[in-house]
Formats: structure tokens, C-alpha cells, sequence
């Protein structure tokens, strides 16, 4: 689902609703580690796409049609907006389950969960360990 965006909101906005979709409806949100500015953007674009997808279902079908779309089939449909997961991804080169992550973003982490939780929804933040 990497910038395969959902044109939402009017003009040219367009919404990344993940990176990656499992079967077991993860949303998964990945970047590379590369400081705080990067890292706070990763958060936003969980939140704001978790956010409409509950809370709007204009944006709820046309994820569905997207993911349909770039899926070729069902299987990765969200049946409930409310019973995804929120993965956020972060890639490094550290080697430990969660990723060590500067203050200011551990802030904006807390705070994304903090909204997203909100929802109803699971959140997680995982170290995707970059072996190359």
C-alpha cells in the first residue's frame, strides 16, 4: 500500500492509509530511522488515517476499494474500522525489539497512542531491524 494514496478531503490532498495491510488487519506504518521531524510524521500519518477511517465512511469505502484494488481480492478488506491494529515500523540498525527513539518522540508517540487508543484502537511501536 506504500504512496498508494486515497485522494480524500478535496483538491489534491491524499491520504496514505499504511505501508503495509496484513490479513490480520494491521495497518502497518514503516520509516526508516533518521531523527524526530521523520518519526512525528510516521505517527501523524497513523493517526490521521486510522482517524478517518473510523469516523468517516466516505474515506472507509474508498480504503476498501483501494486496498481491493491493489490487493486483487477480499482478503485484506477491513470488516471493522474499529479492529485494526496500529503498527508503527521503525527501521535501524539496532538489533532490540523496540526501537530507541529520541524524547521529543517519545512524546509524539505517547500522544498519537493516546488518540488512537481514543478510537478503541490497538496500538504498537516495533524496531524493524535493517541488516544491510
Amino acid at each position: 500500500m506504500d504512496q498508494k494514496n486515497i485522494m480524500h478531503g478535496g483538491g489534491r490532498s491524499s491520504i496514505e492509509l499504511c505501508d503495509l495491510i496484513s490479513s490480520s488487519q494491521e495497518l502497518i506504518h514503516l520509516k526508516p530511522y533518521s531523527g524526530s521531524s521523520t518519526l512525528s510524521h510516521l505517527f501523524n500519518q497513523g493517526v490521521v488515517s486510522a482517524e478517518l477511517l473510523v469516523a468517516d465512511k466516505n474515506f472507509f469505502k474508498k480504503a476498501n476499494s483501494k486496498i481491493r484494488e491493489q490487493e486483487k481480492g477480499d482478503k485484506f478488506q477491513i470488516s471493522d474500522a474499529r479492529k485494526v491494529k496500529i503498527v508503527f515500523g521503525i527501521i535501524s540498525k539496532d538489533t532490540d525489539s523496540l526501537p530507541k527513539i529520541p524524547f521529543f518522540s517519545k512524546v509524539a508517540f505517547r500522544h498519537a497512542k493516546s488518540r488512537l487508543q481514543a478510537f478503541g484502537l490497538d496500538v504498537s511501536i516495533k524496531n524493524i531491524h535493517d541488516a544491510r
